[in-house]
C-alpha cells in the first residue's frame, strides 16, 4: 500500500493538484528534497494504518501470534481457550477501530489543514478544481485489460492463502498438510518470488495455446532485482534490524526483572506502568521480540494481586504494537520515510497523538474488557501454576 500511496501523490502531481516534494524549500547539495505535507500525510497514513489494523486480530500482527503461541506453550491444555480468535477480536477490534479514527482525524488536521482555512495546504489546493481534475483523469483511464485482471486475481489469491494458512479461528491450510511444517512466511516468500518471476505483460499467453505471439521479445518481470535493491532504504533497515540484537540481549540478561518493582503497586497503576515500559522499549522496532520475554514474565508475576491475571498479557501485547513513533519503529515506517525522506521530527509530530491515544486505549480496554470476556482465566492460571 505504501508504493500505491506514493503513486497516488505522483499522479496528483502529474495533473497539477499536488506535489511530491516541497518546491518552496531550497534543496542543498548532497541533501534530499523535503516532502510536502500532502506526501507526508498519505505515506504516514498508510504506514500507521498497517500497524493499527494489525492490532485487531490474532493473525494480524506478530505480537498477536506471539500472545497466543506463548499462552498455548506455557499453560498446559490451553489450546482452544480462553484466548481465542473471537475473544481477542472482541477486545482488540473496537480498540483498533477507535485508534484508526483518531489517527485519520489527526493526520488530516496536521497534514491537510482540516478546520484551518488559512493553512498552507488549503491555500495551495482548491477543492473544487482538484475534484474536477481528478474526475477528468479518471475518465481518461483505459479499461482494464486481461493481464491486469489476472494480476488482481493472483494477488487476491495470495491474500486468501495468507489468511487461511493458519487463521487461528479455524483449521488452516498448514494444519491439513500432515508431516510438513508450514510457517506463515511461506506465502510471503512465494509472493516475493513471483514478483521477480512474473512478467509485466501477457504477451506470453499465445505459447500456452500453441499460437504465434504478436512479437518475439523479452518480457521483463514485475520487479527487477536492481530496482528492488535500489528502492530498499537500507540505512533505515540497518537501524531497525539492530533492535533484534537489543531485544535478544535484554532477554539473556533478564532485564525484564526490573518490572518487579511494580508488583506492590495498585493493580490499575501496574497495568499503566507496564504499558508505558513495554511501549517505550518497543519504539525502535521488533515488538514481537519484546513481547516474547515480557508476556511470559507477566503471566505469573504477582498475578494474584491483580483483579484478573490476563490483564498484563493483553496489556503487553497491545503496548508492543502501539509504538510507531520513529522512522525505524516498523517496517512500514522504514519504507515510507526512506522513499521520500520523511524526517524523524515529522514522524514524531504525526504519531504523537495516535501513540499516546493507543497506549491509553490499551490500558482502558485491558482493564475494562479482559475480566469481562475471560471469566475462567484465573482458574486455568491457578491450575497451571
Amino acid at each position: 500500500m505504501i508504493p500505491l500511496s506514493r503513486g497516488i501523490v505522483q499522479v496528483l502531481e502529474n495533473i497539477s493538484i499536488g506535489h511530491l516534494y516541497d518546491e518552496t524549500i531550497e534543496v542543498k547539495e548532497d541533501q534530499p528534497a523535503t516532502p510536502t505535507k500532502l506526501t507526508i500525510g498519505f505515506l504516514l497514513g498508510v504506514a500507521f494504518s498497517t500497524h493499527i489494523g494489525g492490532i485487531a486480530t490474532l493473525s494480524g500482527s506478530d505480537t498477536g501470534y506471539k500472545l497466543k503461541e506463548l499462552y498455548d506453550e506455557i499453560i498446559p491444555g490451553a489450546k482452544g481457550g480462553p484466548i481465542t480468535y473471537g475473544t481477542y477480536l472482541a477486545i482488540a477490534g473496537p480498540l483498533s477501530f477507535i485508534l484508526f479514527l483518531i489517527t485519520m482525524f489527526y493526520l488530516q488536521v496536521i497534514c491537510l489543514g482540516l478546520f484551518r482555512r488559512n493553512s498552507p495546504t488549503n491555500l495551495i489546493y482548491d477543492n473544487e478544481a482538484s475534484k474536477d481534475a481528478i474526475k477528468v483523469a479518471l475518465d481518461e483511464l483505459p479499461s482494464m485489460d486481461l493481464y491486469q485482471a489476472m494480476s488482481i486475481f493472483f494477488w487476491i489469491l495470495c491474500y486468501v492463502l495468507t489468511f487461511f494458512l493458519k487463521p487461528t479461528l479455524m483449521p488452516g491450510i498448514a494444519d491439513g498438510i500432515s508431516g510438513v511444517v508450514v510457517k506463515h512466511s511461506v506465502v510471503a516468500m512465494l509472493i516475493c518470488l513471483f514478483l521477480f518471476y512474473m512478467p509485466n505483460a501477457a504477451d506470453f499467453l499465445p505459447y500456452f495455446i500453441c499460437r504465434k505471439p504478436k512479437s518475439y521479445r523479452t518480457i521483463p518481470s514485475l520487479l527487477r532485482w536492481g530496482s528492488a535493491q535500489a528502492a530498499t532504504p537500507w540505512n533505515y533497515f540497518f537501524i531497525h534490524g539492530s533492535s533484534m540484537a537489543m531485544a535478544t540481549g535484554m532477554k539473556s540478561t533478564q532485564w525484564q526483572a526490573c518490572v518487579n518493582v511494580f508488583s506492590n503497586l495498585n493493580a490499575q497503576l501496574q497495568v499503566i506502568l507496564w504499558v508505558l515500559t513495554v511501549g517505550g522499549i518497543s519504539v525502535i522496532g521488533k515488538s514481537h521480540l519484546v513481547a516474547d520475554f515480557f508476556i511470559p514474565w507477566s503471566m505469573f508475576l504477582n498475578s494474584s494481586a491483580l483483579p484478573h491475571p490476563g490483564q498484563l498479557m493483553y496489556a503487553v501485547a497491545f503496548a508492543c504494537r502501539m509504538t510507531f513513533f520513529l522512522p525505524v519503529s516498523s517496517v512500514s515506517n522504514c519504507f515510507a520515510c526512506g522513499w521520500v525522506n520523511i524526517r524523524a521530527k515529522h514522524v514524531m509530530m504525526a504519531s504523537a497523538l495516535p501513540v499516546l491515544a493507543g497506549l491509553m486505549l490499551s490500558v482502558i480496554f485491558t482493564v475494562a474488557f479482559v475480566p469481562l470476556l475471560h471469566r475462567d482465566f484465573g482458574d486455568i492460571m491457578t491450575s497451571a501454576a
